[in-house]
C-alpha cells in the first residue's frame, strides 16, 4: 500500500500540464500553417521574378547586340547620305555634260565623214558654194578633213572612256549613298538603344537583390518550418505521455480506495479465522485486479514504443517531402533557365529574321533599277509584318513624299511580273552562298517592249558577273538578243505526235 502511494505522487500530473501542452500544440500548429502560406507566397513571388530577371536578362543581351551594330555602324558611316548625294548630283551633272560633248563629237563625226565621202568623189565643184576646186585644193582639203577625223576619233574614244568611266562613278555614288541610308536609317533605329540598355540595367540590379533577399527569406521561412515540425511532433509525444501518466494514475488510485476500504472494513470487524480468510482472499482478488493494471500498463508502454517507431517514420517522410521541395525548387530554376532561353530563341529568330529580310530588300532594289524601266515606282520593298509578307512598291523620292502600296494593289501585270522577277533573283542571291545557277521560267510574261529591253541588258551584261548559268525557259523570241546567250530551240508537232527536236540557233 505504501508502494502505491509513492509510485501514485510520481505519476500526478496536474490539469494545467495537459491543457498547457494543448495549447502549446494548437499555436504551434496555427504558426506552421501560418509558415507554410507565407513560404508557398515567397516562393510563387520568387518565380515569378525568376521569370522576369530572365526576360530583362535576354532583352539587355539583344540591347547590347543593338548597341554594338549601331557602334559598328556608326564607325563605317564616314559621310552623311546628304553628302553622298550631294556628290552624287555633281557626278550626274559632269555625266549630263560628257554626254552632251559626247553628243556633239559624234555630230561633228558625222559631218566629217559626209565631207570626206564627198570630196572623194570624181567632183570639180564645191558640194557647198559650187565654186570650182582645183584637184590639189580638193586633196589638200581632203587631207585636212581625214587628219581633223582622226584626231576627232581620238577625242571621241578618249570622251567615250571619260563617259564609261563617270557612269561607273555615278552607280558607285548611287550604291554608296543607298548603303549609308540604310546605315544611317538602321542608325536612328538604334537611337533609344543606350537609354534601354541603362533602364534595363537598372531593372535588372533591382531583380537581382530582390531574389536574393526572397531567397534569405526562404531560407528562414524553411528553417522555421522545419524547426516548428520538430516542436510539433515533441508536443504530440509529451502530449501522450501526459494521457498515459492520467490513465495509470487513475487506475492506481482506484486499487488505493479499494484497499483503504478493505482496512476500514477490519478496523471495525472483529477478527475470526474465517474473516482473515475472506479478507486474504479479497485481498488476492485485488492484487490480481493490480496485476491486470500493471499488465495493461507494460501493454500501453508497447503501444506507446509503437506510436515512437510511427512518429520517427513519419519524421523521416516529413524530411523526404523536404529532399521533394528541393527538387521542385531545382525543377523551378530549371524551367526558369528553359524560359530565359526560349525568350532568347524569340528574339534571336526576330533578329535573323530582319535582316533577311533587310539584305533582301536591299538587293532587290539593285535588281529592281536594273529591271524597271520606268520612273514611277522608285524603290520596292518586302514588308514583314507579325501575319504574313507583302511585296510593296514605293512613289515618290526619298523623303516625306514616299507612299509604299501593296504591289497587287498598284502595279499592272507586268509591273507585278517585273517585281517578282526582282524578288525572287533577290531571294535566291541572299539565301543561296556562292549562287551559281539561276533558272527562270516565262520571266518576260506580261512585260512590255522596254522592261524586256532592260531584262535583255540585266540578263547579258549584269547579272553573269554574279552568276556562273542562267537557264531560262520562255516564248518571247526577243530573248534570243541577249548577249553570249546559246539558243535551244525545241519543237514539237502535236498532231502528229512526233517527238520533241532540239536544234541549237
Amino acid at each position: 500500500m505504501a508502494t502505491l502511494k509513492e509510485e501514485l505522487g510520481k505519476l500526478i500530473v496536474h490539469e494545467n500540464d495537459e491543457k498547457l501542452v494543448h495549447q502549446r500544440l494548437a499555436e504551434g500548429e496555427k504558426r506552421s500553417a501560418s509558415t507554410d502560406a507565407n513560404l508557398r507566397k515567397l516562393r510563387s513571388e520568387h518565380d515569378a521574378l525568376a521569370r522576369t530577371a530572365g526576360s530583362i536578362e535576354s532583352r539587355l543581351a539583344t540591347e547590347k547586340k543593338n548597341k554594338a551594330e549601331k557602334d559598328a555602324l556608326a564607325s563605317k558611316l564616314k559621310r552623311t547620305p546628304e553628302a553622298l548625294k550631294e556628290e552624287s548630283g555633281r557626278i550626274d551633272a559632269s555625266l549630263g555634260e560628257l554626254v552632251n560633248k559626247n553628243a556633239a563629237l559624234r555630230a561633228s563625226r558625222a559631218e566629217l565623214s559626209s565631207w570626206i565621202s564627198e570630196l572623194g568623189k570624181e567632183i570639180t565643184k564645191c558640194p557647198v558654194c559650187e565654186r570650182d576646186m582645183a584637184a590639189e585644193f580638193k586633196n589638200t582639203l581632203l587631207n585636212e578633213k581625214n587628219t581633223a577625223l582622226k584626231d576627232l576619233e581620238s577625242s571621241l574614244a578618249k570622251n567615250d572612256k571619260e563617259l564609261a568611266d563617270m557612269k561607273r562613278r555615278s552607280k558607285d555614288a548611287i550604291d554608296s549613298y543607298n548603303a549609308a541610308k540604310r546605315d544611317y536609317d538602321k542608325i536612328e533605329g538604334y537611337k533609344d538603344v543606350e537609354a534601354n540598355i541603362g533602364a534595363l540595367a537598372k531593372q535588372e540590379e533591382q531583380a537581382k537583390a530582390r531574389l536574393k533577399e526572397l531567397a534569405g527569406s526562404i531560407d528562414e521561412a524553411s528553417a522555421e518550418k522545419e524547426k516548428l515540425g520538430k516542436e510539433l511532433i515533441s508536443l504530440g509525444k509529451e502530449l501522450e505521455a501526459i494521457l498515459k501518466r492520467t490513465n495509470y494514475e487513475k487506475d492506481i488510485a482506484q486499487s488505493l480506495a479499494v484497499i483503504e476500504k478493505k482496512n476500514s472494513e477490519l478496523a471495525t470487524m472483529d477478527v475470526d479465522d474465517k474473516e482473515i480468510d475472506a479478507v486474504q482472499e479479497s485481498l488476492r482478488k485485488e492484487s490480481a485486479v493490480l496485476g491486470d493494471i500493471k499488465a495493461k500498463f507494460e501493454s500501453c508502454t508497447r503501444i506507446s514504443s509503437g506510436i515512437d517507431a510511427q512518429l520517427a517514420d513519419k519524421a523521416k517522410q516529413t524530411s523526404g517531402a523536404e529532399a521533394m521541395q528541393g527538387r521542385i525548387a531545382q525543377r523551378r530554376t530549371q524551367t526558369s533557365n528553359l524560359t530565359k532561353f526560349k525568350d532568347a530563341l524569340i528574339e534571336t529568330e526576330a533578329l535573323l529574321r530582319n535582316q533577311l529580310v533587310s539584305s533582301i530588300n536591299s538587293m532587290m532594289l539593285n535588281v529592281w533599277r536594273e529591271l524597271y524601266p520606268y520612273a514611277d515606282y522608285t524603290a520596292i520593298r518586302l514588308n514583314a509584318t507579325r501575319e504574313d509578307y507583302a511585296l510593296e512598291v514605293c512613289t515618290g523620292a526619298d523623303g516625306s513624299n514616299q507612299t509604299w502600296a501593296d504591289v497587287d494593289a498598284m502595279a499592272s501585270g507586268g509591273e507585278r511580273s517585273i517585281a517578282c522577277l526582282a524578288m525572287r533573283i533577290a531571294m535566291a542571291m541572299v539565301t543561296v552562298p556562292n549562287l551559281r545557277w539561276l533558272i527562270l521560267d516565262e520571266p518576260t510574261h506580261n512585260i512590255d517592249d522596254k522592261g524586256i529591253s532592260n531584262i535583255i541588258d540585266i540578263f547579258g551584261s549584269t547579272l553573269p558577273r554574279v552568276v556562273e548559268q542562267i537557264f531560262i525557259i520562255t516564248h518571247d523570241s526577243n530573248l534570243k538578243n541577249i548577249a553570249s546567250a546559246r539558243v535551244y530551240q525545241l519543237e514539237k508537232d502535236k498532231e502528229k505526235n512526233e517527238p520533241t527536236t532540239v536544234s541549237v540557233l
